[in-house]
């Protein structure tokens, strides 16, 4: 990155009310610290007001001109805005297309005008199932709210087995996995981080107190060796592919743990470490046949379970 626009990058990231030391900025910009360095220099000898408190700021009121982007950065956000998951039904799908029009509207003469309005040629839709009603919009919105207030609240909320129950909990986190929109939080009655599909809460009541996060939880360790969406202690798989199957799967990544041995005859053994069996599970039975479990014997217990209920379920 050259240094005009290594110092603009350090201005927009300083602009946004972000607190960067030198060490950060240097990790975000590719460069030394000692660069950096020099780069503050330079910014306060343009009379870029520049000031350090507990991170590198921009001063109050500090007039910037407004941001111009060349082609690359102009079809980068609409590629990303175009094919983002929230376009689709979510509660941010009428602010995505606010921030298109005002994109459009303050572009720089440098973007070509035909740009502004030609179909892309990259797609990358993404499938999103949940049916945000209004009234699960007002839910998103309240948890949103709870997790910025630490707020503890209780919820009514309907699992995939049995009748609704109700949970008192200290919300942390929304976060998109697979398909769905997800809250991450404390159970105070399993006593336990859960995952609760948002689209699945009922209804949520304020306990009108705050919560203190725990310091030592990140959504990085809870999710570990997670395939998608389901957590819990890690479990060795190992699987054999054949045919068509082998194929598919040694043309892509599917867990950052997996290991592919491709044998002679043009099967593969698959090994991968993953939070629990019944998500992995879901998975290989797209496979049918070609899929065979090694190991671990529950996993293997729990496929061979679901194909004879389904060869009874069709005679």
């Amino acid at each position: 990155m050259k240094k005009t626009n290594r110092l603009i990058h350090i201005i927009n990231l300083l602009r946004n009310n972000r607190s960067f030391n030198a060490e950060k900025l240097a990790r975000t910009c590719g460069v030394t610290e000692r660069t950096i360095y020099r780069d503050i220099i330079s910014l306060s000898e343009a009379n870029i007001p520049v000031y350090y408190d507990r991170g590198y700021k921009l001063a109050a009121n500090t007039f910037m001109p407004p941001l111009n982007f060349d082609i690359e950065e102009f079809m980068a956000i609409k590629l990303a805005l175009e094919n983002s998951i929230l376009k689709q039904n979510s509660p941010f799908q009428a602010a995505i297309k606010r921030v298109e029009a005002k994109i459009t509207t303050v572009l720089n003469g440098g973007i070509p005008s035909e740009l502004k309005s030609k179909p892309l040629s990259t797609q990358l839709k993404g499938k999103s199932t949940d049916n945000f009603t209004a009234a699960k919009i007002t839910i998103f919105k309240q948890l949103e709210l709870a997790i910025k207030e630490k707020q503890r609240i209780g919820i009514r909320y309907q699992g995939l087995k049995g009748e609704p129950s109700d949970r008192i909990i200290d919300p942390y986190y929304i976060i998109f996995r697979k398909h769905a929109f997800y809250l991450i939080a404390y159970c105070h009655k399993r006593n336990e981080f859960r995952t609760f599909r948002i689209g699945r809460i009922k209804r949520i009541t304020l306990q009108g107190e705050n919560f203190v996060m725990d310091g030592r939880f990140t959504l990085d360790s809870y999710f570990e060796n997670s395939w998608e969406v389901f957590t819990g202690p890690p479990v060795e798989i190992e699987v054999k592919f054949t045919g068509q199957a082998a194929r598919v799967v040694a043309t892509g990544r599917h867990h950052k743990t997996e290991k592919i041995k491709k044998l002679k005859n043009g099967d593969l053994i698959y090994r991968v470490t993953t939070a629990g069996v019944e998500e992995i599970s879901m998975w290989l039975k797209q496979f049918g046949p070609e899929a065979i479990v090694i190991k671990p014997e529950k996993l293997r217990n729990l496929l061979r379970e679901f194909y004879l209920k389904s060869v009874e379920a069709y005679k």
